[in-house]
């Protein structure tokens, strides 16, 4: 049997025509809130699992309704946000919103930058998806004047840590919680 072909050959042939996916990063629709939403949850209850006495899981409702309200207000404030549609269905979102500059008594350089927050569905992280979104929110920045990007996270999340890594992100200071000073 010649190589590459008979059997085997056209088992794999069916694979890959099965695997052809059409995947469109877009501005987050209305249409979209709810898969966004329960995306969004996805990456709560992940992050819950990671600090459960600093993150907690929002009702669905609730988070619904922030993506609503971004999507009416994203023409009237510094932010956008994308959405990665895979053949119809939400599997990551990217925010990303401008700094307001820094007042005139102010140590920190008046230099534009920009908050990003991304989600990538678990099912589908180690695709490119994530590159793409962070991509098109380093453009998006880009276009407004920012000249850095920020974003913050908890570094016991590894893969995101080499994921921002590989993308270039390095750490930059750090954030410090005293937790229990409100008496009782």
């Amino acid at each position: 049997m010649p190589i590459g072909g008979g059997f085997r050959y056209g088992r794999l042939r069916a694979r890959l025509i099965d695997t052809v996916r059409v995947m469109e990063i877009r501005r987050l629709t209305t249409d979209d809130a709810d898969q966004a939403a329960r995306l969004y949850l996805q990456s709560a209850e992940y992050h819950r699992g990671l600090a459960p006495d600093f993150y907690r899981v929002p009702n669905l409702r609730s988070v619904i309704g922030h993506f609503l309200k971004m999507v009416e207000t994203s023409e009237s404030e510094p932010l956008a946000c994308f959405v990665a549609d895979l053949d119809g269905a939400v599997v990551g979102i990217v925010t990303v919103r401008l700094f307001d500059p820094p007042s005139p008594y102010s140590m920190t350089r008046p230099v534009e930058t920009a908050l990003v927050d991304i989600v990538v569905d678990e099912n589908q992280r180690r695709r490119g998806i994530g590159a793409a979104l962070m991509q098109t929110a380093e453009a998006w920045a880009r276009d407004q004047g920012a000249v850095n990007l920020i974003l913050d996270m908890l570094r016991s999340n590894q893969p995101a840590m080499a994921f921002y890594g590989a993308l270039g992100y390095e750490e930059h200071g750090a954030l410090l919680l005293k937790r229990g000073i409100a008496p009782g």
